[in-house]
């Protein structure tokens, strides 16, 4: 069991990369529609169980569009995704 999860959203658009949805302990989930123009959506988790000494820190693309030029375009200009909360 988590003693604490909390997360972030990015999303990788022709203006950089733009916060999203969001979870944060204490003040809970919001949730941030994606802007239509993103090419890719990443999520920065940061998870402390009981008992564990560490916090795991863990990065997932959890979208992507097809357009694999416009993401490696985007990501050249603009860099890899936050790794933040």
């Amino acid at each position: 069991m988590s003693a604490s999860y909390e997360y972030q959203d990015y999303h990788l658009t022709p203006r950089g990369w733009e916060n999203g949805s969001h979870r944060e302990d204490g003040t809970g989930k919001t949730n941030v529609e994606p802007p239509p123009d993103r090419v890719m959506t990443t999520r920065w988790e940061e998870t402390w169980n009981i008992g564990a000494k560490d916090i795991k820190k863990r990065l997932d693309v959890t979208w992507k569009s097809d357009n694999k030029e416009a993401i490696e375009s985007l990501i050249a200009q603009f860099g890899d995704s936050p790794r933040q909360l």
